[in-house]
């Protein structure tokens, strides 16, 4: 496939978070924030709660709520979330559309089945898409799914087939990248997966 069919035109200013996240709304100004000299906009360790470390938007969570704070993370605090989380920061500064990265540490509370469910999404009110995700990575019932939407709500997918699910008591590495000029890719454990499918 040729490397145009990967491209996508992200114009969405979204948000970064660990559930769902919303953007500023039509017609609203984003601040100009110039990401620290290594690049990197956004970073939370929990150490602080849910105040980000580091943040080149808002260091506060918009909300956080049925999300509790444990020291038996991957490389220190996590959070546990339940089935009616709600946690998410605000887009201006933390997260560009046009390219990026988030990587984080997951862990499923208990045995994984086949049934897809979404891990993490970074999405917007102000969006017409019918559920507001932005980017998106999923379990898809065999391995990880993760899209981001470009601004004719078009998708590019990326897709990494496990032979196994998660193991319950074991933390997994996410990683997923994305840039409008040549696609995106998808880390797991370290081990990454390109695109340049075309978009669904």
């Amino acid at each position: 496939m040729t490397k145009e069919r990967c491209i996508a035109r992200w114009s969405a200013i979204a948000a970064a978070s660990v559930v769902a996240l919303q953007a500023s709304p039509a017609g609203s100004q984003t601040p100009s924030v110039q990401p620290a000299s290594d690049g990197l906009l956004f970073s939370l360790s929990f150490d602080n709660g849910f105040v980000a470390e580091r943040a080149a938007g808002a260091p506060d969570p918009i909300f956080a709520g049925g999300v509790q704070l444990n020291t038996t993370g991957a490389t220190g605090n996590a959070i546990t979330t339940g089935e009616s989380t709600g946690l998410a920061w605000g887009a201006p500064g933390n997260i560009y559309a046009e390219r990026g990265l988030v990587s984080f540490f997951w862990r499923p509370d208990q045995p994984v089945t086949t049934t897809p469910f979404p891990i993490f999404r970074v999405g917007y009110a102000d969006h017409s898409s019918w559920d507001m995700a932005w980017l998106r990575i999923d379990w898809n019932g065999s391995g990880y799914d993760a899209f981001v939407t470009d601004t004719n709500l078009g998708r590019t997918r990326i897709s990494f087939k496990k032979t196994a699910t998660p193991d319950a008591k074991a933390w997994t590495h996410v990683a997923f990248g994305w840039d409008e000029r040549t696609g995106v890719k998808l880390w797991i454990d370290e081990i990454g997966r390109a695109s340049c499918r075309e978009r669904v």
